[in-house]
């Protein structure tokens, strides 16, 4: 009661006493965190594959070192990832934008630890047998897995037209067309539209419907890599202060577009440092004009960051262990081969 009474008292301080608890355990040596060295993905292979700024593929490999579980009630389990020397050497040997060095170990949440070793056995084709991640992962479990496409072309205006880009990639058998239009959500300005076609003559081999539509294959937890949001520049990167300091002069129009770096002392922000707006390096990219979806729907796209510290946007389902949710997801995600955009 007097953690909860100390929590009204500073207005300033958090609210959520979960959080202050495990605080205030922490400060007094009684983390509610413990190691569990016998978990399943302790010890099993990691991949992580991503979209550079530069538009390449980019992949990591690693090991599940330690898994962490917060022993209260409902609380979250985390593994820590042991990337490998030699993968680390040669992504620090190709040039990555303005991303940071990738670290040697990285803290991630379990969804991704799963998504990541089942990534790495797809990748290195590796036999799965009774160990198998693959072969023991169950629909209860969460998951998320970065894919990347086959081919990616991004279409960038030509300088001083005042066109728009554009975005082709293809997956699986897919071509998939990105472009910008007025968005179908009220005074949301322009958004981006996706239109998915198939590129096999035989579109009944996948099991096409009434309509001749086939649904476009994303299996749970996979999450399909469109690029990179930001950042583009190296004064993309911004301290803090500083950064609140330009959205206060520009009236608050500069937090639309900022997003939360790996160092929590850093912001990335993608505006104009002399008029506020989107700079053109930015607006010569299609993620900008990516919209947030309305309050009644289910996401399809969302932010995260890759081993450098980049945000990208993923197309795709957040898989939460809930198979009927999923289903659901897909049919709100609505690409279809043939369909509408």
């Amino acid at each position: 009661k007097s953690v909860e009474n100390a929590a009204i008292h500073d207005g300033s301080a958090t609210n959520d006493i979960d959080t202050i608890c495990q605080q205030f355990r922490a400060h007094i040596g009684a983390s509610s965190y413990q190691s569990d060295p016998d978990h399943f993905l302790v010890g099993r292979g990691f991949c992580h594959e991503w979209i550079s700024v530069e538009g390449r593929s980019r992949v990591l490999f690693g090991t599940i070192a330690r898994c962490v579980k917060d022993t209260t009630e409902n609380g979250d389990t985390h593994f820590v990832v042991d990337y490998s020397d030699e993968s680390r050497s040669l992504l620090s040997a190709i040039s990555n934008g303005f991303g940071r060095k990738v670290p040697s170990s990285e803290e991630i949440p379990s969804a991704a630890a799963w998504g990541g070793c089942v990534a790495f056995e797809r990748k290195t084709r590796i036999r799965r047998g009774q160990g198998s991640v693959v072969k023991s992962i169950d629909r209860t479990i969460p998951c998320e897995s970065w894919v990347t496409p086959d081919v990616r072309e991004e279409i960038k205006p030509s300088s001083g037209d005042g066109g728009l880009p554009e975005m082709v990639m293809t997956f699986r058998g897919y071509s998939l067309r990105f472009s910008i239009k007025e968005s179908t959500i009220p005074g949301a300005g322009l958004g981006v539209f996706c239109q998915c076609v198939s590129m096999t003559n035989n579109a009944s081999s996948r099991g096409s419907d009434s309509n001749g539509t086939e649904s476009f294959d994303l299996k749970a937890g996979e999450m399909l890599d469109l690029g990179v949001y930001a950042p583009f520049r190296a004064e993309d990167k911004k301290h803090r202060t500083v950064f609140h300091l330009k959205n206060y002069i520009f009236s608050f129009s500069c937090e639309e577009w900022c997003f939360n770096s790996p160092d929590t002392e850093h912001q990335y922000d993608i505006t104009d440092d002399t008029t506020g707006c989107v700079h053109s390096i930015a607006r010569s990219h299609i993620m900008t004009y990516v919209n947030e979806c309305g309050p009644r729907s289910c996401p399809n796209v969302y932010a995260r960051l890759d081993p450098e510290g980049s945000v990208h946007y993923l197309m795709g389902v957040a898989y939460h262990g809930v198979w009927n949710d999923f289903e659901v997801g897909l049919q709100q995600l609505g690409l279809r081969a043939g369909g509408k955009e």
